[in-house]
């Protein structure tokens, strides 16, 4: 191994010559008769050095102190420091050594000890540090996302708070785009989550929708109608291939409130209410223009709160930047720009 450390340090020298002399100063060790001269030689070069893994090697090969308090003051990656100690202490040395070190990462909030402490219990705690250390909140949100539903962190408080306030400070910047996007990959792993912690032959259960439309008279979720509006396209609607205005008129449409009866809200932009096909009620079904389902979904300004038809919206904000609501001023189009 010294041989080949020698070796490399030599094919260094081409970008650094200093290597050289390094790699002089490495050949004079001898593991078991090196003298005291070579040593304290080798303690005045490490005071030179300022790449941290070379002055670690000849810290390593000169001091007379004990490996594990050198390990826990080398500015080494936190894996190469564990790699170190498995290499070179016993057992009952890399155990307290391993405990030392937890305990300084945690104080210092330093991502790395996540190795050693995981995400639960101690690794919380190193993630509160580390979060009043940076602000980085981004950072602490997206880590404890992977493994909120684990049962060692869904009780403690701080992970959803760091979540919600994560989702509060997107909204606050209108960035609904990596809203929606964090909203999805966390959902992505709830359900990944909860299939993985599932007994055999169970399923896990369904999450629970984050956003709901609600009847603007009785104040219920929408979901139901929604949702029989999709069944009732599932069952009604023929093969899309070939489909024209004749049978397209024979699709069943749901533009009530399930709760109370009461109309959907109208399209800003075609005034009728939601529920009805936006494509034919625009007059631009024809030919191989096939409707989908996003052009009838419900979209809305985050800011002004009108909205229709997502077909209609897409197709009025291709001329104008203002809201298609009478009397409204409110530059949609230019929000989230």
């Amino acid at each position: 191994m010294l041989d080949k450390a020698i070796d490399i340090l030599h094919r260094g020298a081409v970008k650094d010559p200093t290597l050289s002399i390094i790699a002089t100063a490495l050949a004079g060790f001898h593991p078991s008769h090196s003298s005291s001269l070579w040593k304290a030689n080798g303690q005045r070069l490490t005071s030179q050095l300022n790449h941290p893994y070379l002055k670690a090697m000849f810290i390593f090969l000169s001091s007379i102190q004990q490996l594990s308090s050198i390990l826990l003051v080398l500015e080494l990656a936190v894996a190469d420091k564990v790699a170190l100690a498995c290499r070179f202490l016993d057992d009952g040395e890399i155990i307290d050594f391993l405990d030392k070190l937890s305990a300084k990462l945690i104080g210092q909030g330093c991502l790395e000890g996540l190795i050693l402490t995981g995400l639960a219990g101690d690794g919380l705690d190193l993630l509160q540090g580390y979060l009043d250390r940076s602000d980085d909140l981004q950072t602490v949100a997206c880590v404890v996302a992977i493994g909120r539903n684990h049962p060692l962190m869904k009780d403690d408080s701080r992970v959803q708070r760091w979540i919600e306030s994560y989702r509060e400070l997107l909204d606050q910047w209108q960035k609904w785009e990596q809203r929606s996007l964090f909203d999805i990959h966390a959902s992505q792993l709830d359900s990944t989550s909860a299939l993985l912690s599932s007994t055999a032959g169970a399923l896990p259960a369904v999450l629970s929708s984050q956003v709901d439309l609600l009847c603007e008279f009785c104040k219920n979720s929408l979901s139901p109608s929604l949702q029989s509006l999709r069944m009732t396209h599932g069952r009604a609607r023929p093969p899309t291939r070939g489909l024209d205005a004749k049978n397209l008129k024979a699709i069943p449409r749901v533009s009530s409130c399930s709760s109370c009866r009461k109309p959907l809200p109208k399209c800003a932009v075609c005034d009728l209410f939601l529920g009805t096909n936006a494509k034919f009620v625009h007059g631009s079904f024809a030919g191989n223009n096939i409707p989908s389902e996003f052009d009838d979904w419900f979209t809305w300004c985050q800011t002004c709160h009108h909205g229709g038809h997502s077909f209609h919206l897409l197709d009025w904000f291709k001329d104008h930047q203002e809201c298609p609501s009478i009397s409204c001023s409110c530059r949609c189009m230019t929000l989230d720009v």
